[in-house]
């Protein structure tokens, strides 16, 4: 069976909520700075990249995380979202929001920037395990292994660092304390209309406060042009939330949506288009990869 060349780090069961009666979505990218281009695109074309998540293995394999792993992730949030568009007043079951809560994590790390900041780091963490090993071999080493720590390393082999790889990345994109963290938020869907305006979507579609654990924290994002998904640390800040117009709170979450854009902004048709092509990128957001790989380089724990 041949695997799938497109990887779609905004899934298409995503994007297709902005089509229009012609089946397509208006779509702004950024080919060079300053220039905004708008195309009308299926929504199979809208946020993918050329095998994003074909990662080299040992024995000069690959591993195909598309198929792995986010493609069933992504199935079960199709099914989710589903529900929340169509369901008059939907309710999550316990295991809908941890569904809810696994894709949302993946959301964080599997962009095109966020699986470079994962390979960067991947390597720097390997490295230093590598050159702990080195420094503690002698005094450590059991009876099995090679006599020195540079024929150790020879069996391991050029690609030890792969396998590495592919560890890092399960346990920082399935991170077990923050999907159980979302996944207990107090989630709401809200319908949001305005004559002039309707909800964007982009390549970072996660509205989100800096600390999630305040009394404020929340996370957010488009589910359609006229809903949002919103959850909450305290159920009372919904009234907060709900005291400000759907105007107001379309203009918002297209505020951070739009501006925190890299690969694309998606609209139904082009009633925004002064909007987007004046915010498009202008306040871009580091991944939590990208953050993680900072904390690192600065000398800050992992």
């Amino acid at each position: 069976m041949q695997t799938p060349r497109k990887h779609h780090f905004i899934p298409q069961f995503w994007t297709k909520n902005w089509a229009g009666n012609d089946g397509m979505a208006q779509r702004y990218t950024s080919p060079f700075p300053g220039v905004i281009a708008s195309h009308r695109k299926h929504p199979a074309a809208i946020g993918w990249e050329e095998r994003l998540y074909d990662f080299p293995a040992m024995d000069k394999k690959t591993l195909d995380f598309e198929t792995l792993l986010f493609k069933r992730i992504d199935q079960h949030a199709s099914d989710l979202f589903t529900k929340l568009k169509n369901s008059p007043n939907p309710i999550l079951s316990k295991r809908e929001t941890e569904t809810l809560a696994v894709f949302l994590l993946t959301l964080m790390h599997r962009s095109p920037a966020g699986i470079a900041a994962m390979r960067q780091l991947s390597k720097m963490l390997f490295e230093e395990v590598r050159a702990e090993i080195r420094d503690t071999y002698n005094t450590t080493r059991s009876e099995i292994e090679p006599l020195t720590v540079e024929d150790y390393e020879a069996q391991q082999g050029p690609d030890a660092y792969l396998d590495h790889f592919s560890n890092i990345f399960r346990s920082v994109v399935f991170s077990e304390k923050i999907a159980a963290f979302l996944a207990n938020l107090h989630w709401k869907r809200v319908k949001l209309e305005a004559p002039d305006r309707r909800l964007l979507l982009s390549d970072d579609p996660l509205i989100r406060t800096n600390g999630l654990a305040g009394p404020e924290g929340h996370v957010a994002f488009p589910l359609s042009p006229k809903f949002a998904i919103i959850g909450c640390n305290q159920s009372q800040y919904f009234d907060k939330i709900f005291s400000q117009s759907p105007r107001i709170l379309i203009g918002k979450f297209n505020e951070q949506t739009v501006q925190s854009a890299r690969h694309f902004v998606v609209g139904v048709d082009e009633q925004q288009d002064r909007f987007v092509r004046n915010r498009f990128g202008k306040s871009q957001r580091p991944t939590l990869s990208e953050q993680s790989l900072n904390d690192r380089t600065n000398g800050n724990s992992f």
